[in-house]
């Protein structure tokens, strides 16, 4: 008799369909993380190239600096739509370090800690970057103040997973090799240049320093722009990791 019930409830186990919730929730995750990658462009990137449109006069992206955009006094018709675009663009980043914590935590829990920090200030300043209009009567240079800032915590923040993506297993070669050309060199490059125009003249001729000071390479527009296309691609690579399954074999 116990034989005859153990074989009725074997056969009906077998009849019914496998439980594929897990799955089902897994890619609705994957979906979601997506989404807010796609936010984060569309916030960021969107706003801005809608705001560059309404700008008095062609706006030159080799020449003119992002906060350009989010000024009234530069662009009155559209720096609404720049401010708003910065500030909710800061508000879609405050996922970012939790999602990238599970996928580098495991092989550097340090650096990625502290990258995190960075990135969640780079979050908060690009926020009150978006909310602050450059050169509104008493607010002073608010806007630029904090743009420069949100500039430095996302260097230190990125320059820092990047440091943890080195550490990934060699099967992972994209994400690791991938933070040369996306961040290494728009940073290291806006780096340079800043740092460059900081050289005492004496060292150079005058055609030297002008050549130094005015060459198209040497301008803050463009490695912003740079830096800003390179840190939302190296994201989307780091987000292909799988979630703790990154310790080094």
């Amino acid at each position: 008799m116990t034989a005859d019930r153990s074989s009725v409830i074997l056969s009906l186990s077998k009849d019914q369909p496998p439980d594929d919730t897990g799955e089902i929730a897994g890619r609705a995750f994957i979906l979601k993380i997506w989404a807010l990658y796609l936010a984060l462009g569309l916030t960021f990137f969107g706003s801005l190239l809608l705001a560059a449109h309404d700008f008095p006069r062609p706006y030159d992206w080799h020449l003119d600096v992002m906060s350009l955009l989010a000024e009234p006094k530069f662009n009155p018709r559209a720096y609404g739509i720049a401010c708003a675009g910065l500030a909710l663009s800061g508000i879609v980043m405050l996922f970012f370090p939790r999602l990238l914590r599970q996928r580098l935590a495991a092989t550097a829990p340090r650096t990625t800690a502290i990258s995190g920090f960075f990135l969640y200030l780079a979050a908060i300043l690009l926020f009150l970057s978006g909310i602050l209009p450059g050169h509104v009567a008493g607010l002073g240079r608010a806007h630029e103040d904090f743009a420069h800032a949100y500039g430095v915590a996302l260097s230190l923040a990125m320059l820092g997973y990047y440091a943890a993506a080195l550490r990934l297993p060699a099967r992972y070669q994209p994400q690791r090799l991938g933070g040369l050309p996306l961040i290494v060199i728009p940073f290291g490059g806006f780096m340079i240049s800043r740092l460059s125009l900081m050289l005492p003249s004496t060292w150079f001729t005058p055609s030297g320093y002008d050549a130094l000071r005015y060459s198209p390479w040497n301008r803050l527009s463009l490695w912003e722009w740079i830096a800003a296309i390179g840190t939302y691609l190296f994201l989307g690579l780091l987000l292909t990791l799988p979630e703790k399954e990154t310790r080094p074999s």
